[in-house]
């Protein structure tokens, strides 16, 4: 534990920790969340900020969806490693992407359309409303009856003044619809969009990063292996497809500027990008993206393994 216990709750989580004997000048300890143990490892004088405070929500959202970012080696967390954790989280941020992600939640409760939703399925409300990332219960249920309102969900409302309930939670047949628009577009889509050298020394490159998307459930999309419309241009459907896509992964191998256009064409949507970039090409690549955090790799088994884990620690 080196010169300063553990405190008695995590820092991050307000879960109860437990202290690690250590020879290191440090906090140390293992917490238990959502059915995970974490280590921890701070900084001797660690102080949470108040924007780590504030976003607390989007800490335990993150834990609660095995999202949480656990670098090898570890390194001390101090504030700015937490406030750049909680910066480049990937989850529903504006009012319409809350509103869908919880019904897509939903629906994924159901055995069959029309069903009653079991709510047992999800535990306790309270686990439920941090995974979907809502700051407390009254923001849940100001969604859940946004989404009565609009028509898309059906179900009885057992509130009181002192507690928040609904039961019999229904999709809707226009919930139904609307919930097949969602899953095809954007953040709730399965696609990836992979912008990178078209040359044909990168075949390997393009096959591996191909594998890795199919391997990890996304579907790979490169244009230049779509078939276009004859009244189509490939600029209006790299713009189109990259809208549609969950994520993108930018390999820099070769410098292309395309590959910095598409990337940053993402990047301004909000859609979340991994960059990726052969060792020997990293040396050349632009100061105003080289910053950004790179999978850099020193051959094939190096990229699928990076790759891997970028994906199911950030996307996921």
């Amino acid at each position: 534990m080196g010169i300063n216990p553990a405190p008695n709750t995590c820092f991050l989580t307000g879960f109860p920790a437990v202290n690690i004997p250590s020879a290191v000048d440090c906090i140390d300890y293992y917490v238990d969340v959502y059915g995970k143990r974490y280590h921890c490892i701070f900084r001797w004088d660690y102080q949470n900020s108040p924007f780590i405070d504030q976003n607390r929500h989007i800490i335990l959202g993150l834990f609660a969806n095995n999202r949480f970012p656990v670098p090898e080696p570890k390194p001390f967390y101090d504030k700015d490693v937490i406030e750049r954790i909680i910066l480049e989280a990937d989850y529903p941020k504006d009012p319409k992407a809350k509103m869908d992600n919880l019904l897509i939640k939903l629906s994924e409760l159901q055995s069959f359309e029309g069903e009653v939703i079991d709510l047992s399925k999800i535990g306790s409300v309270d686990f439920f409303i941090t995974k979907l990332f809502f700051k407390n219960i009254e923001e849940y249920a100001f969604y859940l009856r946004t989404l009565n309102e609009e028509g898309l969900i059906t179900y009885i409302d057992e509130s009181t003044k002192t507690s928040i309930s609904f039961s019999t939670i229904r999709l809707t047949f226009s919930g139904l619809r609307y919930l097949i628009e969602i899953q095809n577009i954007g953040a709730n889509s399965n696609y990836c969009f992979i912008a990178m050298s078209f040359s044909g020394t990168e075949t390997e490159i393009r096959n591996t990063i191909k594998q890795v998307c199919l391997d990890t459930g996304f579907e790979p999309i490169l244009v230049d292996e779509l078939h276009l419309p004859s009244d189509e241009t490939i600029n209006d459907a790299i713009l189109r497809h990259i809208k549609m896509c969950k994520f993108i992964i930018a390999d820099f191998t070769k410098q292309k500027h395309g590959v910095y256009f598409e990337a940053g064409f993402g990047l301004g949507r909000g859609i979340p990008v991994i960059y990726t970039c052969s060792e020997e090409d990293f040396k050349n690549s632009h100061f105003d993206t080289n910053h950004y955090p790179h999978i850099v790799y020193s051959n094939l088994i190096s990229l699928r393994e990076q790759l891997t884990n970028k994906i199911l620690a950030w996307i996921v």
